[in-house]
């Protein structure tokens, strides 16, 4: 039977730490998910020798790669966290790195110049 699983809270993608953050419960286990910039998240993880080279031979290439990772935390921790991002932030380390997703992709960025404020983000897919 797959474990139900529930969002605690979502520390989202900035251009400062260049990471997503989102803590879930997942049945009777407490789970950091992380992922944006490889380097930026291989630099917090504890296994990433065995993942620069692969992220090297990868970003050679020209691919859009980003890095995702995972950490279990304490269940007792959980209401410690539940409406505290920046404490979020301060168990950001640590992880153990999952892996790469790599795309050929360009990523087009459409801009309301008055408000300057993002409309809407494009992946550019070849083929597509």
């Amino acid at each position: 039977m797959e474990k139900e699983s529930v969002q605690i809270l979502e520390v989202p993608f900035n251009s400062l730490d260049k990471y997503q953050l989102s803590l879930r419960k997942e049945g009777n286990d407490l789970f950091l998910y992380v992922n944006g910039a490889p380097e930026r998240i291989l630099e917090r993880s504890k296994n990433k020798e065995q993942w620069k080279a692969e992220l090297e031979r990868l970003t050679q290439k020209g691919l859009r790669v980003i890095g995702v990772g995972y950490k279990k935390i304490p269940i007792s921790k959980k209401d410690q966290f539940k409406h505290s991002p920046q404490k979020i932030k301060e168990q950001a380390k640590d992880f153990v790195f999952a892996g790469l997703l790599a795309c050929m992709a360009q990523i087009v960025l459409i801009w309301d110049l008055q408000q300057l404020r993002c409309l809407s983000l494009l992946l550019m897919l070849p083929g597509y």
